[in-house]
Parts: structure tokens; sequence; C-alpha cells
């Protein structure tokens, strides 16, 4: 059971958050935004254009979707390939 002290215990921002906050730019790869999230910690970053204007937010499941299908089509392209060289050497 929780005494009256925990229960009035106030969380702030500042608590939890970090001292630089982490953006990618539109311009950013995927893999390499994943790769930043992953290294600070973090499962959403906000987005920003050139100008340094908020474009969205991104999450990690939307990255990992993307990249997914980034996987996907080069498992089709490598396949194609194989075909080819296949019918080329009979």
């Amino acid at each position: 059971m929780r005494t009256g002290e925990e229960c009035n215990r106030t969380v702030t921002v500042g608590d939890i958050m970090g001292d630089k906050l982490v953006v990618a730019k539109e311009t950013d790869d995927s893999l390499d935004t994943l790769k930043l999230m992953r290294a600070r910690g973090v499962r959403g970053v906000p987005v920003v254009t050139e100008k340094g204007d908020l474009a969205g937010i991104v999450a990690v499941d939307d990255l990992l979707e993307i990249v997914a299908e980034e996987l996907e089509d080069i498992v089709h392209a490598i396949g194609n390939e194989q075909a080819r060289e296949t019918k080329r050497r009979r």
C-alpha cells in the first residue's frame, strides 16, 4: 500500500527529459533514424525540415514497418536475379 507521501509525489518533465533533443531530418534514412533512436533510448522523435520546422513525428513501429518493406523489396530483387541467372544457364 502506498503512503500519502508516495501518492503526492509529482513528476515533472524535467525529471524525465534529457538535456539534448533527439530529432530526425526529413532527408534522413529510415535505418539511420532507427539506429539513432536505439542509441538514445527513445521510441519516437520529431522530424524536422531543412529550416528546422516540425514536419511530423516518427515512432519506432513506423520505421520498423518501412525497413521491413525495404527488406522485402531486396529479397524480391535477389529472387528475380537468381531466376534470370538460372534461365541463362539452361
